[in-house]
Parts: C-alpha cells; structure tokens; sequence
C-alpha cells in the first residue's frame, strides 16, 4: 500500500520487500498471548468473531447467490437495527449491549437470519451500505462444493 500511495502521490512507485510471517503474526498475536498467558485456546468459531456480534453470513433469499454479512464492527449494532426496524427483538436487553450479544449470539442469530431471509444479499448489502455500516455480500457459492 505505501507503494501505491507513493505512486500516487508523486508518480513513481517504490520496491518494499515485507515477510509474510511479520505481517501475518500481526493477526495472530491477540490469540497466542491468549493462550500463553492464560492457558485459553479459542478454538475454531467459524464466521463469529471473539469479541464483535452481530458478525455473521446469514442466509438470504436467493441462497444459491450468497448471504449477507451485515455488521462486522463494533459501533454499527444501532445502524443495524434501524435498518431492520425498530422490531420488538431489537430492543431486548438481551441484545442491547456488546457483551449481552455475545452471551446470546445464537439467538440472535436466529433473529438476523430469519430477517435476511426475506432480502437478496444484495438487498442487505445495499441497505447496510447506505445506512453507513460495511455489510457486504460475500463470496457466490454457486458450484460450490456441498
């Protein structure tokens, strides 16, 4: 990225040379203090995150063509329940904060799913977007390995 931002910025491009690993450790580096200082091994979990939810791909209307992955930060869990409505679910202290998500995550779950289901990804993509939270459609599984 400095290259291209050197690039573009003055015209000429530049040689960086990085090791994989160095930039790689940088992702794992939470984890394995995780398990080096306290023992813990988080394991697989799939598309959950270990500290943000929502954070998932729901199912969508067209499955064959993706599901939607709608909240992937921290500070976009009201945006999102504005763009469902303001629906009973949405207002459940269950949910009202990032750790109650947490404690809860497959029900709510249960609940984005159920209100995917009745969009396109790229209906979900497109009313995330516009209501500034960076959902995105994920890749197509069409021809995908079952």
């Amino acid at each position: 990225m400095g290259a291209l931002l050197k690039r573009r910025k003055t015209g000429k491009g530049m040689f960086i040379e990085q090791a994989q690993m160095e930039c790689g450790v940088t992702f794992l580096a939470p984890h394995l203090l995780n398990c080096a200082v306290n023992g813990r091994n988080l394991g697989r979990r799939g598309n959950r995150d270990f500290c943000m939810c929502p954070h998932g791909v729901y199912p969508a209307a067209a499955a064959t063509a993706g599901w939607p992955s709608p909240c992937r930060t921290r500070s976009s869990g009201s945006g999102f329940c504005d763009v469902i409505g303001n629906t009973e679910w949405t207002r459940d202290p269950r949910f009202a904060t990032i750790l109650a998500r947490k404690q809860n995550e497959d029900e709510l779950d249960k609940l984005i799913g159920e209100w995917t289901k009745a969009f396109t990804p790229e209906q979900v993509m497109t009313m995330m977007q516009e209501s500034g939270i960076p959902g995105r459609r994920s890749a197509d599984l069409r021809g995908a390995p079952q």
